[in-house]
């Protein structure tokens, strides 16, 4: 039997945070993805895209982001540190991605959290 050690209030505040995370309508957290735009770039992952993944994946970002492994829902982070949040070029005319881990993002957004408290 395996029991959970974890203190109840942070696997509380982990289930309350994990959809905020992802929510790309929260103004102030895109905001600070766009400040921190290039320490994200600096600490992700830097993924090929191989000519197959370029014929499947075409008109399919999170798909694609899927299919490396990563969570679809920070989609809207990827395109916004490979600077395509406001282009019209798909993320296939590309020969790499930076895409971050979720463990990166959530620290980051803790990161977020603090900062909006100290601020008030």
């Amino acid at each position: 039997m395996i029991i959970n050690v974890k203190p109840l209030y942070e696997r509380l505040t982990n289930k309350i945070t994990k959809g905020k995370i992802f929510n790309n309508s929260i103004n102030d957290w895109v905001m600070f993805i766009y400040d921190h735009k290039k320490y994200i770039k600096n600490n992700s992952d830097l993924v090929t895209i191989t000519l197959e993944d370029k014929n499947k994946y075409k008109y399919m970002f999170k798909a694609f982001l899927r299919s490396k492994k990563y969570n679809q829902r920070i989609y809207w982070i990827v395109k916004i540190i490979n600077n395509l949040e406001y282009t019209n070029e798909e993320f296939t005319s590309r020969d790499f991605l930076f895409i971050p881990t979720e463990s990166f993002i959530t620290e980051l957004y803790r990161l977020y959290q603090t900062s909006k408290k100290i601020k008030k």
